[in-house]
């Protein structure tokens, strides 16, 4: 029985195995989301017009701008999240305070996301406008999900 479980087991963790990792010895390379989007923006951009390309370009920046100190204050409430738990007896009632920040500075980066794919494809009909930030960082980082494991 043991060993039925353990064949099964094996069996169900290549079937839930990333794609990506058994192209690692292929020489074909296969585009990734982050390409697709790229080149799906960069198709759009050639069909605008240069001014339509400045704006384009200035909106962009205008997000990067708007969400760069909010990005920087996500990973100030991660290190302070981190530091509390290097106690002996971490607050929880403060690692939970930490945490609703964070929860509203990440609702104000999306409501700044939203904004600017919303203004990209009511103007330019681009639907993939603010990719140039990376919502990875509105997870928890690999840090704390390693600290959770011990």
């Amino acid at each position: 029985m043991k060993k039925i479980l353990l064949i099964g087991a094996i069996i169900s963790s290549f079937a839930f195995a990333n794609t990506s990792m058994m192209n690692i010895g292929n020489n074909n390379s296969s585009m990734d989301m982050k390409d697709m989007k790229s080149n799906t923006v960069t198709t759009s951009k050639t069909s605008l017009t240069e001014a339509q390309q400045k704006e384009l370009t200035s909106i962009k920046e205008t997000c990067k701008k708007a969400m760069a100190p909010l990005k920087i204050a996500v990973e100030e409430k991660d290190l302070a999240v981190k530091k509390e738990l290097l106690n002996d007896k971490p607050d929880w009632a403060k690692i939970e305070g930490i945490l609703k920040e964070k929860a509203t500075t990440n609702t104000q980066i999306e409501l700044i996301m939203l904004k600017t794919n919303n203004e990209l494809k009511t103007k330019f009909g681009i639907t993939s406008g603010c990719d140039h930030m990376d919502m990875g960082n509105m997870d928890m980082s690999k840090d704390m999900k390693s600290n959770m494991k011990m």
